[in-house]
């Protein structure tokens, strides 16, 4: 779900083409690996889903960079919300990735109880949660100054 909530925001915030259409097809393809995963790869299907998720999302968090790069929508970026909130969707995404990869090879080969895992995954994820707090302070604050003059 949370893939394609991110999916459908980097689509809306896209004036480009190719983007978009790389968005599309994108969607459609980890919706045919999600459930091709659940068919093909039930051992490892977890770890499948959320390791195609964090490809998917690490690839559009990229081209969105690029494209940000290219139009440059601000003459600051740093003080663009859009550019932190994929920030947070590269460092989070990128951070799992192979902890989404390797977690059914932690959990049933080396019989390990996760806990370290899920403690990495949660580094990440404070971080995630913190540079997308940034974002919305700093969206808050480019409401008020259009609302003050």
């Amino acid at each position: 779900m949370e893939a394609l909530i991110l999916s459908f925001l980097y689509y809306q915030v896209s004036n480009s083409l190719v983007l978009r259409r790389m968005i599309i097809v994108g969607v459609i393809s980890y919706v045919i690996f999600y459930f091709s995963a659940y068919l093909y790869f039930p051992t490892y299907v977890f770890s499948a889903i959320r390791a195609g998720r964090d490809l998917l999302l690490i690839l559009f968090s990229v081209s969105y960079f690029i494209y940000l790069l290219r139009q440059l929508p601000e003459d600051d970026l740093m003080k663009f919300p859009m550019f932190w909130i994929n920030a947070a969707v590269v460092i989070f995404f990128s951070g799992v990735f192979m902890l989404s990869y390797f977690r059914d090879y932690i959990v049933l080969v080396l019989k390990d109880d996760t806990a370290g895992f899920w403690a990495f995954r949660n580094f990440f994820s404070t971080a995630y949660w913190l540079v997308l707090a940034y974002a919305g302070w700093l969206n808050l604050q480019s409401i008020r100054a259009q609302k003050s003059g």
